[in-house]
């Protein structure tokens, strides 16, 4: 399971990050994104505006509406959050552990070790406040982010979310993988 699996088609990504999910034995957390709609003049319109967004992370500015991770999941950074410390879009990692300050919410800190030694390392320096017993020095805090996409026919209504930017990653389109490096000697290819 820790080898690298590419599929031709996102649906079957989706199966297969999915399974692994289900199938992992770490403590499991379901986080629901906050989503907020700029300029709604009433409830109504807000709520006519949210119920438009899609739920596909491609058209979100790649973050999910309801992330699914597990302690010891494969994740990846979703997009680029600090390019000058290497934690850009695709940067792989293991979720070592989950800390919510609210249930389902986007809150807290999700500590991941990344691939490669040196990213994140400026943000655990910067941060080193946080570590206390039971976090290794080796783990960078993920914070939650807000970024800002449009829905609707027209594409102008603007909807604030808030979320963590990881998405799971045990299985990638060969598309995304295109400039990867892998660690292990081989991929398992599936149609």
């Amino acid at each position: 399971m820790d080898v690298p699996h590419l599929f031709i088609q996102n649906q079957k990504v989706n199966e297969f990050n999915e399974r692994v999910h289900n199938a992992a034995t770490g403590e499991k957390f379901s986080i629901k994104a906050i989503d907020s709609v700029i300029g709604a003049n009433s409830a109504q319109l807000q709520d006519k505006i949210l119920s438009q967004i899609p739920n596909d992370p491609r058209k979100t500015k790649q973050i999910a509406s309801n992330l699914q991770l597990s302690v010891g999941e494969r994740t990846e950074m979703a997009l680029n959050v600090r390019t000058d410390d290497g934690m850009t879009n695709g940067a792989g990692n293991v979720v070592k552990k989950i800390h919510l300050n609210q249930i389902s919410k986007p809150s807290g800190i999700i500590w991941v070790q990344f691939d490669y030694s040196d990213v994140g390392e400026k943000t655990r320096h910067e941060n080193r406040h946080f570590y206390v017993q039971g976090i290794e020095s080796t783990w960078t805090p993920i914070k939650p982010i807000t970024t800002q996409f449009t829905v609707g026919r027209n594409q102008t209504a603007q909807v604030v979310r808030k979320q963590f930017p990881l998405r799971p990653a045990s299985a990638k389109t060969i598309h995304r993988t295109q400039g990867d490096t892998e660690q292990k000697n081989c991929c398992k290819f599936q149609h």
